[in-house]
């Protein structure tokens, strides 16, 4: 009992460096845990940061991919559009060039007749050197008679080569970029690689028609016309040519070959 007694002040020591310890022990630990703890809200807070970020970024993709879309019929719209009106102006130049060709062919039968009517003057008039009078008088009245006709010929075959003439301009019209043409451009996608200018049919704007694009005084690309609309065009930006993207309101002008 007495040992007992006296044992138990070192007992108490032991226990009270023990609990010493072990509080120590779990300070550092709760330390931690809490330093983890912070750690991980700010892993948290960073993930979450990401996370918007992605979501933001998936946003605007999906927006892209909408107008990309969206583009994209739009351009298969107008190439669909461009391929009737092409075939239209196509029917419209083979008409003329049908016209022009039946005229000339009047033309030439014109001169044809022409020629025969002189050579049959010709040949009376050899013939009235060997007749009498009254035969000559009659031989005049034929001359005269084949004179007029000559003459009406003649004025047929003038009103045929006019007609040509008109044709051919029309045609010229229909197939030939004015040299002088310059415009906007109201459009440009140059991830699409085109842009549309504020010139078209109206203008005389032809389809594969060359046009240089300026921003101020600097060519910035070159042009290709693709498309051709009452007063627009699309026109798709040539390869190796372009020194900087298009934008809306640079100077477009017909290149001269």
């Amino acid at each position: 009992m007495k040992g007992l007694v006296k044992a138990a002040p070192i007992i108490v020591s032991v226990l009270c460096l023990v609990s010493l310890y072990f509080a120590f022990t779990i300070k550092g630990q709760k330390t931690q845990l809490n330093q983890d703890l912070t750690s991980a809200k700010s892993n948290l807070e960073q993930a979450n940061n990401q996370l918007d970020r992605a979501r933001r970024n998936l946003e605007e993709t999906t927006a892209k991919l909408r107008q990309a879309e969206t583009d994209l019929a739009t351009a298969k719209a107008e190439v669909s559009a461009k391929d009737v009106e092409l075939a239209q102006r196509r029917r419209e130049i083979d008409q003329l060039t049908r016209a022009k060709t039946e005229a000339e062919e009047r033309a030439a039968a014109a001169r044809a007749e022409v020629q025969k009517i002189n050579d049959e003057m010709a040949q009376l008039k050899q013939r009235l050197q060997a007749l009498d009078v009254a035969s000559i008088e009659d031989l005049t009245k034929k001359v005269e008679a084949l004179t007029s006709e000559n003459q009406l010929l003649g004025e047929r075959l003038a009103g045929l080569n006019r007609e040509k003439e008109a044709l051919e301009a029309r045609i010229q019209e229909l197939t030939t970029t004015p040299a002088d043409l310059r415009g906007r451009v109201t459009l440009a996608k140059s991830q699409w690689n085109f842009l549309i200018m504020d010139l078209g049919r109206e203008q005389r704007v032809q389809p594969n028609s060359h046009f240089l694009v300026y921003r101020d005084s600097s060519l910035v690309a070159k042009a290709r016309v693709t498309s051709v609309y009452p007063n627009s065009s699309v026109a798709e930006l040539v390869p190796g040519f372009t020194k900087s993207p298009p934008r809306e309101g640079d100077t477009v002008v017909l290149q001269k070959m």
